[in-house]
């Protein structure tokens, strides 16, 4: 049986996501910018959690199957935004410094050191999470998953000093070069197995409340630290909110029709939000200066809502003609 709290969490990620590349004007879109920036941290948690095996599961590894599944989502993402980047460079002249971009040595390295992705940067998701399968199933043929645990507080502090704390020296990396499986990805990704392994234990020591509390705190330190150091990939706030709403989520029970709603969008929608809505984003601010209305105030505000509207229309409509062509075989 499904977790429809973990849903739940999965549907307010991947609108996180939107927020993030669409966000609102002024203070109130860097506000929710920090705040959305614990949605990446959530969906490593959550693959890390389900690749654990239940105590009345076969100790068999579900990664396989699930690296697969991630190897054709990049075949059809990176072909469909690889084509489609190029159709709209074609129309503003610059197709061939795009496509010498993506197929440069300098490219094709960082792609497979850091997970950058030249065809379009949101993609970076898929390879670190791939790379987070191929290294945890290494770990599970060695035995070696208690001890990979041990790297989760050492990443994520290298992450922040990396990123965050390196502001007091001046010292600055590139985004893709903390933004990637090894400082984003495999923490999240083994806490969230951690998570799964120790989870009985887990409910019995705190209650929701306090979860709740953390994970509320957790966001606003995000933001007060966007205010304070300027954008940035992780905000220290994004790891305490993240830790709490998953642990939340996790132990939660019961269900609610706002639950069953969410969790309908996080099972069935969160995957087609997260891949196409840069596209949907695209067409929008075509279409709105087409009309003349791209310098108003009021699209500003109603560009990130009316992406994620039409993006879960498009979620829906592509599941429903998945689920036809399913019946029909």
């Amino acid at each position: 049986m499904r977790n429809s709290s973990i849903d739940s969490l999965k549907a307010v990620a991947a609108y996180f996501v939107i927020f993030i590349h669409f966000s609102f004007p002024g203070w109130f879109g860097e506000a929710a910018d920090a705040a959305a920036r614990t949605a990446v941290p959530v969906f490593f948690l959550v693959s890390g959690y389900f690749c654990c095996p239940k105590d009345s599961e076969p100790n068999v590894s579900k990664i396989p199957g699930k690296a697969a599944h991630i190897l054709k989502l990049m075949l059809v993402a990176y072909s469909f935004y690889f084509l489609w980047e190029s159709f709209w460079k074609i129309q503003g002249g610059g197709a061939m410094d795009y496509w010498e971009t993506c197929f440069s040595m300098k490219a094709v390295s960082n792609f497979l050191l850091y997970n950058f992705s030249p065809v379009k940067s949101h993609l970076w998701f898929l390879p670190a999470l791939l790379y987070c399968y191929l290294l945890w199933y290494m770990a599970e043929k060695w035995k070696k998953e208690r001890a990979a645990y041990f790297l989760i507080p050492l990443l994520l502090f290298l992450h922040l000093y990396l990123e965050e704390f390196s502001s007091f020296s001046g010292f600055a990396l590139k985004r893709y070069q903390v933004r990637n499986f090894l400082l984003t990805g495999l923490p999240f990704f083994a806490m969230g197995h951690w998570i799964r392994r120790y989870q009985i234990q887990l409910k019995t020591m705190l209650p929701g409340t306090f979860y709740l509390t953390a994970g509320t705190a957790g966001t606003l330190l995000a933001v007060f630290e966007r205010f304070w150091w300027g954008q940035k990939e992780l905000f220290t706030g994004n790891i305490l909110a993240a830790f709490a709403f998953f642990f939340l989520a996790a132990g939660a029970e019961g269900q609610t029709p706002l639950k069953k709603r969410l969790g309908y969008v996080g099972c069935r929608y969160s995957l087609h939000l997260y891949l196409w809505h840069p596209a949907v984003g695209k067409l929008v601010q075509f279409l709105a200066e087409l009309l003349n209305i791209s310098e108003k105030g009021a699209y500003h505000w109603m560009k990130p809502l009316l992406i994620c509207m039409l993006t879960t229309g498009l979620a829906a409509l592509m599941v429903q003609i998945c689920q036809k062509r399913k019946a029909r075989t």
